[in-house]
């Protein structure tokens, strides 16, 4: 049994949890890797990111769900390490240990479908995003 402290409300309490298991750790990881997949941040990016993921937790009745608050927290503990990890030689093996641990997810159309909503939040899909898109979908056997 937990037991909160008197300075904390339940709300708080649950949106410092760190209750991402290793499947949402790869799938938020995926997320965050199209956000940088241009190689520039857009605030557009991010709240598609935030906004998006919320409804995903909400179709897949992830238990509990992350706020929005603490999204964006993860992103900002996670998006320096995922672009750093872009740049570096074992990206590739990165990358698809991150797909690979997904693979078990029966309907995966769905997160192809937000990586395009985040490539596309900003105006612009630029040729890294279609990039990663396609390497999703080849990877997950999907028609793009």
């Amino acid at each position: 049994m937990v037991h909160l402290s008197a300075n904390k409300s339940t709300a708080d309490y649950f949106t410092s949890l760190t209750v991402i298991t290793p499947e949402l750790d790869d799938l938020l990881s995926l997320l965050v890797l199209m956000i940088h997949a241009d190689k520039r941040v857009v605030k557009d990016e991010i709240a598609t990111f935030t906004r998006l993921t919320d409804k995903l937790q909400a179709a897949r009745n992830v238990e509990p769900r992350l706020s929005p608050a603490r999204l964006l927290s993860w992103y900002g503990e996670n998006t320096d390490f995922i672009a750093e990890k872009m740049e570096s030689p074992d990206f590739e093996t990165w990358f698809y240990e991150r797909l690979e641990a997904l693979d078990h997810i029966e309907d995966k159309l769905p997160i192809l479908c937000l990586l395009c909503d985040i490539a596309s939040s900003d105006g612009v899909i630029h040729v890294g995003e279609i990039a990663l898109i396609k390497l999703v979908a080849e990877h997950w056997e999907l028609e793009i």
